[in-house]
Formats: structure tokens, sequence, C-alpha cells
């Protein structure tokens, strides 16, 4: 029973996406473009669950549930929110979500000639509240953008 509901909300979702990317051809609206990857990607994530509930879940069926839900879905939500706040790089934004990481060189000592330097590598997360949060915003800007109109 559970594989059939997560095949349909893996139907109605791939549904829902592609009524959104034929609105943002009509419109041309950023936001519109983003939530129809995010739902795409909740589709894959529902279809991932079929899979695993049909077949025995296996690491192959946890990896692509793993990466379209919770990888992809949410920052993409967040960056759909973002872009109806006028952040137009909202998409770059969403690639961060989970953290990124660069390296830095540091300089330990220098004694005449010599230098020891060092490279450190350091990572940045981005914490799962900010994601919320832009989700959140949007939902705000939605609900006040929509009566002042």
């Amino acid at each position: 029973m559970d594989a059939l509901l997560a095949f349909a909300a893996a139907l109605v979702a791939f549904r829902l996406a592609g009524s959104l990317a034929r609105r943002w051809r009509a419109t041309g609206r950023p936001e519109l473009r983003i939530w129809a990857w995010s739902l795409a990607a909740y589709a894959v994530a529902a279809a991932a669950i079929a899979w695993g509930e049909a077949a025995q879940w296996d690491a192959r069926a946890f990896r692509v549930y793993y990466a379209a839900g919770a990888l992809l879905t949410a920052p993409l939500l967040g960056a759909g929110s973002l872009a109806i706040a006028g952040f137009r790089r909202a998409g770059a934004l969403a690639l961060a979500y989970g953290g990124f990481s660069y390296t830095k060189e540091t300089h330990q000592a220098k004694v005449g000639p010599f230098e020891l330097s060092m490279k450190e590598k350091q990572q940045v997360d981005v914490p799962q509240w900010a994601g919320l949060g832009s989700i959140a915003l949007g939902v705000v800007l939605l609900v006040v953008g929509g009566k002042k109109k």
C-alpha cells in the first residue's frame, strides 16, 4: 500500500511540475521555473520511495531518495521563494544550501629566507533553518504581496 501511495504522489508531483513549467514558459517568472524543478525533484524522491517499498530498500533506492528529496527539493523551494523577493541568483544560492568548502593558506613561520605556510581546508555549513526560513519568507511575501494587488 505504501508503494502505491508513493507512486501516486510521484505522478501528482510530476503533473504539477509540468503545469508550473508551462506557466513559466507563458510568463517567464523565474520562481515558477525553480519551483517546477523542485516539484520534479520531489516526484523523483517519491518514485524512489515507491521503488524502495516495492522492491525492498537498498543503497541505490536510498541514494536516489536522499539526493532528490533531501538535497534538492527543500533548497529549490527556498530558492523559488527568494526569487519572488527579487534575489535573481537564488538558484546559485540553492546549490550552496548544504554548505561549501574552501582552502585558506596561513603563514606559520618566517625564519630568514625560509617561510613555512600551511593550507587549511575550511567548511562552511549552511544551516537547514536558513532554507526553511527562505521558504517561510516566500510564503509571507505571497500573502502580503497578494493583498496589495
